[in-house]
Parts: structure tokens; sequence; C-alpha cells
């Protein structure tokens, strides 16, 4: 039967417990004398079959194992817990070792059965309406540990400034009474009134901190001689002077001269002049106050700080230049009518931090384009939208999204590590990451039309997401961390899907990473290719000659395709469905779309040789077990929900033997018949008994249920399984033996051996050697003796492989079939 085997990968456990026992016959009448069968045994198995087994040896390969499972999801929510001894998404159905139940916060902890070299398992969570999560749990010293959710997760509120203490330092963020001194809430009482001039105003200087004040509508011409200079320490410093406008109606500003004084505009709507000039000092704009800024530069030499809980709008449509150690603090509306953009200005570096008005519906900072192209960097915890593409172009440029976040394009293509993404950020068109690195923090999200990485990669954190929707291409990569999405820890539950066509290069080392055991990665199209021509962009970006990385490893190439670390998994993108966030929310809307898993107890099979002596053909079919606890409840899809503890489910699946026998579990005769009989066979005493479910006649399995043994543990490993075996056909004949799984572990070749799962048997006279030789490593059978049962049991300290040498079974040598079929 072409059947899938057992379990497999890490979730397969290892050969439990088994061993020969030989005990009086019961009548006295064995071939072979109790006090010699050790010595025939061994002796059988080194001439016969060329199996030399050490002295000392032992079969007993199993371990218990403690359970610690963390649930850390949904508040309020109860999840039940399962630990699987297979892949239950690719296997679409799961066979599970133990489960529970726990509310959400705590901790589910069992005991359960598993190989000693099992270091690995499944281990799912489902929730009240059914989703089940899955991660991988690892065991170390006996104890198997397995989180869902980081522990103590800080809660983020957006409209606060979430940056790490190195960060935060990098701006030049206001304080409190910075903030007070530049939103006064009235004229000082001793500002002196700008007296008209025709259409100008013009003050000679009157002296330090001198005080005025613009209380008409109209155009002004402001300036003169207003700044006293000092020499102090070898430098310039300027004595600014005050000038308050509060007006009902339109104000025209220009500018003759003196560039250091304070503009505060408490009230009215007023214009700067487009050769009104570059400025230092301070200007503000109170709310309800309106500045329309025609400059396309506003920094003199000394810097600026512009400070807005009003609107600004840059009505420039050449460029609006912040540069020239120049500060923008917006709590308002910021719109630009031409490009943002941030010149060097003798290496002074610049700031933008937009604070927003906390009105979600308003758009704070509105723009064209932004380029950040100096030293200088960018901060928004509110609504940013940008038409057209923005862009970092030079190395230690901090640029951080604490907002929401709305651009064409996007192109970061400095050498940095101090990209940050808090909340959300929507990429309409193309998204170009180059030689740096971008920082996807807690509860973050972000969109993209199109993605393009070269020499790049992503950290993410926990409860974070990238959607790339129409296509992703991976470039060259240089030294440093190998490009690619990389989970902080392996605590971070984050996301990313990549729809469209994934198109990735084959490189040394990989061109494509994915890192964090709860990284949930989905990709709707991937194609691998030798070779590409970078581009400046996405469509500039070319492949040629598409590969597979089976075709690199058959010619020996050290390029390769792409790497999983720390238990990251991939899936189709349909299993993930993403709703982007709405402009009060940070993380989009996740449902992982999970096909319900059909689930199963794991069954333990009990194999049995029937003889005792050299003449065994050591097939070890000749009965065979299959025992787990019985299901009593199960929901809607298909999950357990109950099982009875109490009692055990043995099912008959093979009798290759052609004695009578008959099975017991402690005291209790299963079946009520003999095994050839209880299979739906003829049972004559005076013939040899069919072989079935072994190759040559076919029966359907049969089942009972009985009740636990007095005093068992629960532990399968513990649970006393035995045959006795009638060989000369007649119950009046004295050849009659029994063989104990429990008992004698000691010995030196197993005759009783327990599977913990659906094993595949040897077919009738393959010994068990030959049925698993090792795990095949190509096309021509070449095994890798490692894994074969032969090296398993002529070897006392046995390595993991070895432990799993019954996961590789030599299909058409062996057998399988179940109560279903």
């Amino acid at each position: 039967m072409n059947k899938k085997y057992l379990m497999k990968g890490m979730a397969a456990l290892a050969l439990l417990a088994g061993f020969s026992s030989c005990v009086k016959d019961v009548d006295s009448g064995s071939r072979v004398s109790p006090e010699d069968t050790d010595k025939t045994l061994k002796e059988a198995a080194s001439l016969n079959y060329g199996l030399n087994i050490p002295d000392g040896q032992t079969w007993d390969m199993t371990t218990q194992v403690s359970a610690n499972v963390n649930v850390n999801l949904t508040p309020g929510e109860t999840y039940s817990v399962a630990v699987y001894a297979n892949d239950p998404i690719a296997d679409k159905k799961g066979v599970y070792l133990t489960k529970g139940t726990v509310k959400n916060g705590g901790t589910f902890t069992s005991t359960f059965t598993v190989s000693s070299g099992a270091q690995s398992f499944v281990v799912g969570a489902t929730d009240s309406k059914g989703i089940t999560r899955f991660t991988d749990g690892t065991v170390k010293n006996g104890v198997l540990t397995a989180d869902f959710g980081a522990k103590n997760a800080a809660s983020r509120s957006m409209r606060s400034i979430t940056v790490g203490k190195d960060t935060y330092d990098t701006f030049n963020f206001p304080t409190e009474e910075e903030l007070a001194a530049a939103f006064p809430s009235a004229i000082p009482g001793d500002a002196e009134e700008i007296a008209v001039d025709g259409d100008y105003h013009y003050y000679l200087n009157r002296g330090e901190g001198h005080n005025y004040k613009l209380t008409s509508a109209g155009t002004y011409n402001i300036g003169g001689s207003w700044q006293n200079t000092d020499w102090v320490d070898g430098h310039t410093v300027y004595h600014f002077y005050n000038i308050y406008i509060s007006v009902d109606g339109d104000v025209t500003l220009k500018r003759n001269g003196a560039a250091h004084f304070n503009l505060y505009i408490l009230k009215g709507n007023v214009t700067l002049v487009g050769n009104y000039g570059e400025q230092a000092g301070l200007i503000s704009v109170a709310p309800g106050a309106t500045l329309n800024d025609q400059r396309n530069s506003i920094a003199a030499n000394g810097g600026i700080k512009l400070f807005n809980r009003g609107t600004i709008k840059a009505t420039n449509t050449e460029k609006y230049d912040i540069g020239n150690n120049s500060t923008v603090y917006n709590e308002g509306v910021f719109e630009a009518a031409g490009p943002l953009t941030y010149s060097p200005g003798a290496g002074n570096t610049s700031y933008f931090i937009n604070k927003g008005d906390g009105k979600d519906e308003t758009v704070d900072l509105k723009a064209p384009s932004m380029t950040l192209n100096s030293t200088c960097h960018f901060y928004t915890e509110g609504k940013t939208e940008i038409a057209g593409l923005t862009s970092v172009t030079q190395s230690g440029i901090v640029w951080i999204n604490n907002g929401h976040y709305t651009t064409g394009s996007m192109k970061f293509s400095a050498h940095n590590g101090t990209f940050y993404n808090y909340c959300q950020l929507l990429v309409s068109g193309e998204c170009d990451f180059l030689d740096g690195m971008f920082n996807m923090m807690t509860g973050s999200y972000a969109e993209f039309g199109k993605g393009l990485f070269n020499n790049f990669h992503v950290n993410m954190y926990d409860n974070s997401t990238i959607n790339i929707k129409d296509g992703t291409k991976f470039g060259r990569q240089g030294a440093g961390i190998m490009q690619g999405f990389y989970a902080v820890d392996n605590n971070a539950k984050a996301y990313v899907r990549l729809g469209g066509h994934t198109q990735v290069p084959a490189h040394k080392g990989a061109a494509l990473h994915i890192s964090g055991a709860k990284l949930t990665f989905a990709y709707e199209k991937m194609t691998f290719y030798d070779g590409t021509s970078t581009g400046t962009s996405f469509d500039g970006t070319n492949y040629w000659n598409e590969v597979t990385k089976e075709q690199l490893i058959a010619r020996g190439d050290e390029n390769t395709t792409w790497e999983q670390h720390e238990g990251a998994t991939y899936t189709q993108s349909e299993t993930v469905e993403i709703t982007t966030p709405t402009d009060l929310e940070c993380t989009g809307k996740i449902e992982e779309k999970v096909v319900p898993v059909y689930e199963e107890p794991v069954v333990y099979s009990f194999a049995f040789e029937d003889r005792l002596d050299e003449k065994t053909d050591y097939d070890l079919n000749d009965v065979v077990l299959q025992i787990s606890f019985p299901v009593t409840a199960r929901n809607s899809k298909g999950q357990v929900t109950k099982i009875d503890s109490t009692k055990l489910n043995v099912t008959l699946v093979a009798s290759g033997a052609e004695f009578q026998i008959n099975a017991y579990i402690g005291q209790t005769k299963l079946f009520g018949k003999e095994v050839h009989e209880a299979l739906g066979k003829v049972n004559d005493p005076s013939v040899a008994q069919p072989m079935i479910n072994t190759g040559r006649i076919s029966a359907k399995p049969v089942s009972t249920q009985i009740n636990v043994p007095d005093g068992w543990d629960g532990d399968f490993n513990n649970l006393d399984v035995w045959i006795y075996v009638n060989e000369d056909k007649a119950e009046t004949t004295k050849s009659r033996r029994i063989i104990k799984y429990l008992e004698d572990r000691e010995k030196v070749t197993p005759y009783a051996i327990m599977v913990p799962g659906d094993w595949r048997w040897p077919i009738e006279q393959m010994n068990i050697w030959k049925a698993y030789p090792g795990k095949a490593t190509d096309t021509e059978n070449v095994y890798e003796t490692e894994y074969s049962f032969k090296t398993w049991a002529e070897t006392a300290e046995r390595t993991d492989a070895m432990k799993s040498w019954f996961n590789n079974p030599v299909e058409g040598l062996t057998f399988y079939t179940t109560a279903t079929e």
C-alpha cells in the first residue's frame, strides 16, 4: 500500500522500549531451554542476520517530558492547547500527545512519553472560535516550552512618544517651558505699536529684547538694523527682538535688513512674501492663526525654530527648504505646495517634529514630496500625506513614524539602521530599501504596493505587520546581516505577507532570510534565479535563469535560495487575511484562515515476534496492536474535546503468525478470542494460521475497548502488553510460550517493540533491518546507515539520527492499514 507512514521530521517520536522476554513454557516444552536463550538469540542474530549486539545493550529509549505552554494572546479567552506528534497543517490531521485547556495569561502543564531524542514539537492553541495558532515547542532538560504571544508586552498609545531613549535623544523636542514661551497668550503690555509710514513700517534698533506689536491689517515692511551683536568666545552672539501680531484680517510682511528677531502670530492671516528672505530666531503660529509662507528657504545662518498650533501653508511650488539648523515643531496643520527638502546649511542639523493636532480626521502634514538629504531628522506622530516620493539619501538620518504616514513611493538609500515605524505606514507605489535596516516596532503596520530590497533587512517587533501587495524583488546582498525579515526574538509574533510575484536571486548564504519562531511569513508566488541585474527601481531590476534549491545542490553550487531561522514558518498568502488599519488604528486586522484540523490522540504500536529461537524471521509483524485512549467527544471541526483516560482503545491491525496467538493487557484477554479469529478468519488449530495484513491476506482491523489495568500510571511505556503463543497448533501439545513487553528489558534482542504512532511494519519474512536500512539520500537509493535499524541496534550510545530509524521505511517492504481504510 502506498500509505504515508508514521510521523515526520522534528515531530516524529523515536522508538519506545522493546525487548525479548522468555519464560519457562507453560508445559516445559520449549525448543530452547531458558538458561541458553539469551546466548542462542545473540548468536543467531549475528550468524543469521549480521546483527552484532553489544553486551549490556538496552532497548529502552523513552523519557517523560513535562510541557509548559504559556498563552498570552487575547485577554479573557480560554484556549485548547495541544502538543502534536506531527505537522497538523501539512497532514490535515493532528495527532496529539497531550491536550488540555488554559485561560489566557496562564500556563498549560502536562506530562507525556516521548523519545529520548525528541527535541521539538508543533504546539497548537485553539480559541473559542476554532481558530488555531501554531508554534514550535522545544525540549530541553526534559521540559517542553512554548509561548503564544509576548509576555508582559507593554501597550502603546498612538499619541505618545514611544521611541527608545537613544532615538529620543536624537531630537530637539521642546520642553514645556519652551512651548509656553513660544505660544504667549497675550501681547506684553510694554509692546510698542508699529506706526504706519505710508505703505511701510520701518524701525531702527531700540535695544535688547524690545517688544513690538502689530494690530492692524495691511502690508508691512519690517527690518532695519534691529539686531545687536556681541563677539563672545570667538563667535557672534545675536540679541533678538520680539514682534507680536494680533489682527482681525490679513497681514502681509516684507522685510528690509535685520534677520534676527522673533515673530509671534497670535491672531490673523499673515503672509510672508517670497523675497522676505531667511530669518533667524523664532516664528510661532497660535491656534486659529494662519501663516502663508511664500519663501523657498526659511533659515538664516543662526537657525530658526518654527512652532505651529494653527495653520502653515508653504505656498512656494519650487521647494520649501527646512535646513541650516531649522527646527519645525507642528501641532497644527502644515501644508506645502512644493517639495519639502533639507539642505546642508554648513552641516547644521535640522528637525521636523510633527506632533499633529490630535484630530484624526485632519491631515497634519501634507506635501507633494519630501527628501531628507542632509544632517536632518524627521519624527511624526500625527497624520502625514506625501503625495509623491519620500526619500532619505544620506547616512546619519533618523526617520520615525509614530502616527499615520501615507506616501506615493518611498526610497531609503542610505546605510542607516535608524528608520522606525511605530504605527501605520502606507506606500501606494514602490518602496525601495537600499543598504540599511528598517525597524517595524511593536504594534506597527506597513503596506507597500511593491517592494525592492537590496542589502537591506527588516526587524519585526511583536504584533507588527508588513503587507506588500503587488510584487517583491530582492537584489544584491552585501556584508553584515543578510537581508530579509527578522523577528527581534522568538516571543515576537509578527506577520509578513508578500502578494504578487516574489523574485529572489540565488546567493551565497541566500538573498532572503526569515527568522523568528512566531513570524508568520506568507507569499503568493516565489521564484528563484541564477542571476540578476540590479536596477535602481522595481521595474529596472531583472532576473534570468530560473533555478531551484535542488538544482543548486545537485550541481554543487555554493549559492542558495532562501533560509529560515529560529523556527520561522511560511505559508501561502491567502491563509493570512489582512485588513488595512483605519485612521484610528496602528495595527491592521489580521485573520488567520486555518483549515480545521481533524484530531486523534497518538496511538502506540506494539509489535511482537512469535518465536524466541534462531529460526525466527524477525519481521516483527506476528501481532501488531495499536493502543490509545478513546475519544468521547469532538467539536464541529473534528477537534477532540474529551477523551476517556479510564479506558484503552485497542486495535488489532496485523497478525503475520502461523501459530495460534492470544493477546493480553494485564489479565484481560483482548477481543475475547484468538487473534486470527478476531480478524475474521477461520480458527482451525489443525492447520497453519493465515498471515493477515502482512502482504498476503487482507482483513479489516478490529477494535475493542477495555478498562485500564489496575495500578497503571498512564505511561504507555509501562503498559503490560503480552502474547501467549501456541506453536504446534493444538492445545494438547507442550510448545507454548509467553512474550511480554514489560519484562527483562536488558535482553540482547528485542522481540517486542513499541512505537508511538501509526508505524509501518515489515511485510512477511522481511526482517526489520532490511525494511529499515536507513535514510535514502538520492534517487539511486543510497542510504545513510546512521538512520538504520541495524546501526541503532548495534550502538549503545545513540545519536538522535539513530533514534529516528523507524521514520525511513523502504516503500514496498513495509505494510500499513488502519480501521478506517
